[in-house]
């Protein structure tokens, strides 16, 4: 099994879990009883940094499942893209989270 085949698979792991992590901030978000606006800023944050991992995890099955195909490794790069995005918007959803309780 070839390195970068590994670290497919690994992306494709690690961003199962934290798309189901996003999610349940989302939920967690959604039932509190005062919702601000820089709430729902972050709700919708992890709501696409899910949607970033979901797809992370579409293309990077679909690369390891063909990987001898020449869109194999643009299907890697894009979900690295997402991947890298996907991270950002967590990191900035986070930031708003702890901002808006101190």
């Amino acid at each position: 099994m070839s390195d970068e085949n590994r670290s497919t698979e690994v992306l494709i792991t690690v961003s199962a879990t934290m798309a189901t992590v996003c999610l349940a901030v989302v939920a967690i978000i959604s039932a509190k009883d005062a919702v601000t606006h820089i709430d729902s800023i972050t709700d919708d944050l992890f709501l696409f940094a899910s949607l970033g991992f979901l797809i992370t995890v579409s293309l990077g099955y679909w690369a390891t499942k063909h990987p001898d195909r020449k869109r194999a490794k643009t299907m890697v790069t894009i979900s690295e893209w997402s991947f890298s995005l996907s991270l950002i918007a967590i990191l900035t959803g986070g930031v708003l989270l702890v901002y808006t309780s101190l």
